[in-house]
């Protein structure tokens, strides 16, 4: 996904007030994944089908002694996007309606921020600028915050700031099959990475919570920061402004994932263009599961949309395309 179209229904939502399992020889190896359809344990929340046992032969037949294509704990690497992968995205980007809200807050306290942006364009619900500025609107509304308080405030706002229609705090707003997916992925010593577009410290203050995954392994935008030493010697990190690089979107997921696990995953999960070259490089290795989330559910979800091109380069390159209406029995 690219920052520059995560500005998706910024006015509609300030308008609604919201700112939704054989190796029993081996003691280290876990027991394999049951492949029966009459074995409900095993991603529960997914429909029985094509998919789901397709996910559950990969992950037998690289979790099981013998097979030829066994590999060990240390190779088994996976990494999922986060926006529309495994936290929803709509009708705006979580980490923008957080620094909207912010930017209002400051606004409010100090009169005189009213009249500058982005200031102004976040009280006046002003799309056009916060569509073209999105940048702006995120590093303005933390600079200068410590990094441990920038982590407190995220998680305060998601437990406590509501999805307009889905009516569930935005901390909820997970994909329970995805959660599932993850969590077994996690039983047969896979190391799960998320690597997304989003903030790394936005991600890193709720991700552990909500899906086990430890700070280590969330790999995101990282803002630039500066040291800041008080009198006592005490050093704290302080958030500025602007991106290090590379940006993690696009070909900067593929750079970041290598430098920061220094191998290829064997399997990734995504949903839009921005995650192709991840998805890509993924699919590239000997062996590998590619999964990519199609939203053509608008009863469940409240909307749905599609992305052509990622389409039409997963049924070419043989990926999987999970449509959340058919595959997932339950969604949030």
């Amino acid at each position: 996904m690219k920052q520059s179209v995560r500005v998706f229904g910024v006015l509609a939502l300030a308008m609604a007030g919201c700112c939704g399992n054989r190796a029993a020889q081996h003691p280290n190896i876990p027991k394999p994944v049951v492949r029966t359809s009459s074995d409900k344990k095993q991603l529960a929340t997914w429909s029985d089908g094509r998919i789901k046992k397709r996910i559950l032969r990969f992950v037998a037949d690289v979790t099981t002694p013998g097979r030829p294509t066994y590999l060990p704990p240390s190779q088994r690497l996976a990494v999922f996007d986060l926006d529309g992968t495994v936290l929803c995205e709509k009708p705006e980007y979580i980490e923008v309606v957080l620094a909207l809200q912010r930017l209002k807050e400051l606004a409010r306290k100090d009169p005189r921020l009213a009249s500058k942006q982005p200031y102004k364009a976040a009280l006046a619900n002003e799309s056009t600028y916060i569509s073209k500025y999105v940048n702006t609107v995120l590093f303005t509304a933390f600079a200068g915050m410590r990094q441990k308080q920038f982590r407190e405030h995220v998680l305060r706002f998601l437990k406590t700031t509501k999805h307009p229609w889905l009516n569930k705090p935005y901390i909820e707003l997970y994909y329970r099959p995805m959660k599932e997916l993850i969590e077994l992925l996690h039983k047969y010593k896979f190391r799960v990475y998320v690597s997304s577009t989003s903030m790394q410290e936005y991600i890193r203050a709720f991700v552990p919570h909500v899906l086990g995954i430890p700070v280590q392994r969330i790999i995101g935008s990282t803002i630039r920061s500066s040291l800041k030493e008080g009198a006592s010697g005490v050093i704290t990190i302080i958030r500025s402004t602007g991106f290090d690089l590379p940006h993690n979107s696009d070909r900067g997921k593929v750079q970041n994932i290598w430098n920061r696990i220094g191998g290829r995953p064997i399997i990734a999960a995504g949903n839009s263009m921005g995650d192709s070259y991840m998805l890509r490089f993924t699919s590239q290795g000997p062996t590998s599961l590619v999964l990519v989330i199609n939203h053509d559910d608008v009863a469940r979800e409240g909307y749905s949309y599609s992305k052509p091109k990622l389409l039409d380069l997963a049924k070419k390159s043989g990926w999987i395309v999970v449509g959340i209406k058919n595959t997932f029995r339950l969604v949030f």
